[in-house]
């Protein structure tokens, strides 16, 4: 009853359901970009997967936590989380999971402004993915090592990569993937100053773009060509790409292509169609300002959120703590119950082993009169006597009638001697001896010559 008490009493309070609901919570927190929630209630998904010895769900509500951070802009918090799960990912040996963990520490790293250590955490994925032959996965990767290299100043590099991830993707067939690796390598040519092969790519993106309807990267294509365009002096057609872009990048809402839009399509249009122009100016302005008020209230509304978090982690590590306090108590008690329990059990082993004990001296004294009492003679009493010394001090089967031959055959045996020996002793036949031996095997209640020797002692 109390062992069991004990166990309920360190078994963990929430399941191993309880925690994965948790987990599927703040992935929907932060799916509908409730980033604060995402963040406390993936932590507390952890606390209960720790508790459970659940790894792989320690890992995915750490991943959770660590991009939850990120969008909150803690980058600090979210590589020290998404460390803690790429180790987890490394100690399961799941290869996938170990390149996902890297790929996330490096995009962390791109936007964080360290380009050194997302290459080295890229080059890291790089290998794990070739390691699986050619994949989509692959040709991910190669593209985010294209936009490191860019950011990082190496445009080269940032070609070569690209070219892999298009060679990859067009391997596959993946149309669409293969035109945004096309679009990437265009940027890393116009790096280069090699503009009009950049442009050839991008030609060649816009028409697979528009022709699956892609219109969030056909709206960032077109923003790179009119830029293109513009370099090659071509301003009319450079309005043209920079009008279409901004007009979807409207429609779907998206701020930061809208702006770049507009100040594409006022620089082309401001010799032209100086007033449009104007427009356009004021429009890229009044985008510049939204998004920064956009940043200033996502940054009030992160510090907010960090605060709160703050607050609520100091709480988890409260209740943590009160778990380990328990737990401990718990262990402590179970220590003193199994020694208790280890002692009363002792106790029983000795008091069992005196009673056997007292039997056996009480069984050897009974075969020590018995033997005595069939002693044939008193030029044997001294041989006799010595047997019932050893018998004082061991154990014996009781009602025991031995014969005079097979008390001298139980000496001898008890000396050493093999059966041919004690034959030629008493001048009779082995095969009398081993009857004789069996009888007093038998007689005894035991099976073998150390039994005899353990019973009866060597006779001096």
């Amino acid at each position: 009853m109390i062992l069991t008490l004990l166990i309920l009493l360190t078994l963990n309070p929430a399941s191993d359901s309880t925690a994965w609901h948790l987990w599927e919570k703040a992935d929907s927190l932060y799916r509908n970009e409730r980033f604060g929630e995402a963040v406390s209630t993936a932590a507390e998904a952890g606390a209960l997967f720790r508790k459970d010895g659940d790894k792989e769900g320690q890992a995915e509500a750490l991943s959770t936590e660590a991009t939850a951070w990120f969008r909150l802009g803690a980058y600090d918090k979210a590589m020290e989380r998404q460390e803690a799960c790429y180790q987890l990912d490394r100690e399961s040996g799941d290869s996938s999971r170990i390149s996902s963990s890297l790929n996330t520490l490096a995009a962390i790293c791109v936007v964080a402004g360290d380009y050194d250590r997302a290459a080295e955490y890229n080059r890291q994925t790089l290998q794990y993915e070739l390691r699986q032959g050619p994949s989509e996965r692959l040709a991910i990767r190669y593209g985010m090592a294209a936009d490191i290299a860019v950011k990082a100043g190496n445009p080269a590099a940032a070609a070569d990569y690209a070219r892999k991830a298009l060679a990859v993707d067009r391997e596959a067939g993946r149309e669409v993937a293969a035109a945004i690796r096309l679009s990437q390598l265009a940027n890393a040519l116009a790096e280069m100053d090699r503009q009009r092969e950049a442009k050839a790519c991008l030609d060649e993106a816009i028409a697979v773009f528009e022709a699956h309807n892609i219109e969030h990267s056909l709206s960032i294509a077109l923003a790179q060509r009119s830029a293109l365009l513009m370099d090659e002096n071509r301003p009319a057609e450079a309005a043209e790409d920079a009008r279409r872009a901004y007009r979807l990048s409207e429609g779907l809402g998206n701020k930061l292509v809208m702006r770049n839009a507009a100040r594409l399509a006022g620089e082309a249009l401001s010799v032209s169609a100086p007033k449009e122009a104007s427009d356009y100016f004021e429009k890229a302005l009044d985008l510049t300002e939204e998004i920064s008020r956009d940043d200033m209230a996502r940054h009030v509304a992160d510090f907010n959120a960090r605060y709160d978090l703050t607050a609520k982690e100091h709480d988890i590590q409260i209740k943590e703590q009160a778990l380990h306090a328990r737990s401990i108590q718990a262990w402590l008690l179970l220590g003193i119950v199994l020694l208790l329990g280890g002692s009363l059990l002792g106790l029983c082993i000795v008091l069992r082993r005196r009673s056997r004990t007292n039997a056996a001296l009480m069984r050897a004294s009974m075969l020590k009169d018995q033997l005595l009492a069939l002693q044939p003679s008193l030029a044997e009493k001294e041989p006799m006597k010595d047997i019932s010394k050893e018998l004082d001090s061991l154990g014996a089967s009781p009602s025991v009638h031995l014969s005079s031959r097979e008390l001298e055959v139980a000496r001898f045996c008890c000396d050493g001697l093999t059966a041919k020996e004690i034959a030629q002793r008493l001048q009779i036949s082995v095969r009398t001896v081993e009857t004789h031996k069996n009888n007093i095997f038998r007689k005894l209640g035991i099976t073998t010559t150390v039994d005899l020797v353990r019973l009866m002692g060597k006779i001096q």
